[in-house]
């Protein structure tokens, strides 16, 4: 890192050098230099620098480094140092956050209380009838009750009118007379 300063201190003098002498044939290649110069210290600064060194603490219990890292599994968490207390990791097979602690890796609960229920929503519209279904088949018949019981006979019906008299026969007269010529005793008839 004090290469980098030096470096920005040399550009800066010579850019003072450029500007002094403006105006003399030399001014375009010593502009070019100057800039050629600082382009230079910042890969040099880059390389210096350690972006990835854990940041000293200035204090007790003071962040210094608020960033969220990612782990797959809690066993993916890297050691819990005194380097590293206050580090935030999300652990994604859990589902959860843990941080680095004094007593080591330590459950994050980012959870709130529950909430006050909300107010029901509007009822949807009713949705279309469905299709009636195919008839079932039909039942087996069941058994013949028994029979029931007589019921109580009618009255008797009002009388027919006569009917019509018949016409006159051949009358015929028929005499019985006791007779003696049958043997057993009997009736002739004449």
């Amino acid at each position: 890192m004090q290469d980098s300063w030096m470096t920005d201190l040399k550009a800066e003098k010579e850019l003072r050098i450029a500007v002094d002498t403006a105006g003399e044939p030399g001014r375009k290649k010593a502009l070019l230099t100057v800039l050629l110069m600082l382009l230079a210290s910042i890969p040099v600064y880059l390389l210096v620098t350690d972006f990835e060194k854990e940041p000293a603490e200035t204090g007790k219990d003071k962040l210094t480094d608020w960033q969220v890292h990612f782990a797959n599994a809690a066993s993916d968490l890297p050691e819990c140092t005194e380097n590293r207390i206050g580090w935030l990791y999300y652990v994604s097979a859990d589902q959860n956050f843990q941080g680095c602690t004094s007593s080591g890796w330590e459950l994050i609960d980012v959870t709130g209380p529950a909430g006050a229920d909300g107010e029901d929503g509007a009822d949807g519209t009713n949705g279309v009838d469905g299709q009636d279904g195919a008839d079932g088949t039909n039942g087996v018949n069941g058994q013949d009750g028994q029979d029931g019981t007589n019921g109580a006979d009618g009255q008797d019906g009002a009388d027919g009118t006569d009917g019509v008299d018949g016409t006159d026969g051949i009358s015929t007269l028929i005499n019985a007379v006791t007779s003696t010529s049958c043997l057993n005793g009997g009736t002739t008839f004449e």
